[in-house]
């Protein structure tokens, strides 16, 4: 049967050229995986083929062969299908591979597309946490059975084929752009205690009328024309009347002069 007579052919590859073959493997599965995404799951109105190439790339040079020596390493030092083992070897591959092999996506796929140091290390901040408990949902499960059941020459071959469907969740999120990081609004204030200072002396104030939002985003807010130069000196001090209760009004103006606010 063809099958069967394929599945020869990939064990013998195996034998004969281990890294290699397992790089071809994720080469076709990360290219399937984003022609998947382009097509069907968010169709574009352009195929970027581009997009593909970087994928696929990545899957033959990076996911293929790091992935050998990892898997080759993790089952000489923790040999065995005993569930503790499995359990032991699932942690090591979710809270420590796991992490290490998104900064590695997120790194080649920027520089892949020629983002600076800068940008590539926003897009790991912003999304290396999304893919990395996105992939629990998945790879636990996937993993169980992994390292309890398949062997070690084929266990990328078994990664791949989950990993189709799971490179769809990494093409979207790998071609997604960063967030943005929030601009602080900075709010302007301006305290006038009885005249004491000139409002030039300030700055702007919450009265003034702001101009077109500029190219780069700041405000740039106009002084209104009536506004005393910076230069000019200040007005003196006004006093601070306290009007009290009613009484003080009976009092008369000689009277209410006499209750000015004493500072603290």
């Amino acid at each position: 049967m063809p099958f069967r007579a394929a599945w020869a052919a990939y064990n013998r590859a195996l034998e004969s050229s281990p890294v290699l073959t397992k790089a071809c493997t994720s080469l076709v599965g990360f290219t399937v995986g984003d022609v998947l995404t382009q097509c069907f799951v968010m169709p574009e109105p352009k195929y970027d083929v581009m997009r593909t190439v970087r994928l696929g790339s990545f899957g033959f040079l990076i996911h293929g062969t790091t992935g050998h020596y990892f898997y080759s390493f993790l089952d000489s030092q923790i040999p065995g299908t005993a569930m503790r083992t499995v359990a032991t070897k699932v942690a090591i591959d979710q809270l420590v591979w796991n992490p290490i092999f998104g900064c590695m996506f997120f790194t080649y796929l920027g520089l892949a597309e020629g983002k600076s140091f800068a940008q590539i290390g926003d897009k790991i901040k912003s999304d290396l946490k999304t893919a990395v408990m996105g992939s629990w949902v998945v790879w636990i499960p996937a993993h169980i059975i992994n390292f309890r059941f398949i062997p070690t020459e084929q266990r990328l071959l078994y990664i791949n084929s989950i990993q189709i469907g799971y490179n769809v969740f990494l093409s979207i999120i790998g071609n997604k752009k960063a967030d943005e990081p929030k601009e602080e609004k900075k709010v302007e204030w301006l305290a006038l205690v009885g005249g004491c200072a000139s409002p030039s002396a300030f700055g702007p104030f919450p009265g003034d009328q702001a101009a077109e939002r500029g190219a780069e985003g700041a405000f740039l807010r106009e002084r209104p024309a009536s506004r005393p130069s910076p230069r000019a000196p200040p007005p003196p001090p006004q006093a601070i009347i306290f009007a009290g209760p009613p009484s003080f009004a009976r009092a008369g103006p000689t009277s209410l002069l006499s209750h000015r606010l004493s500072p603290p």
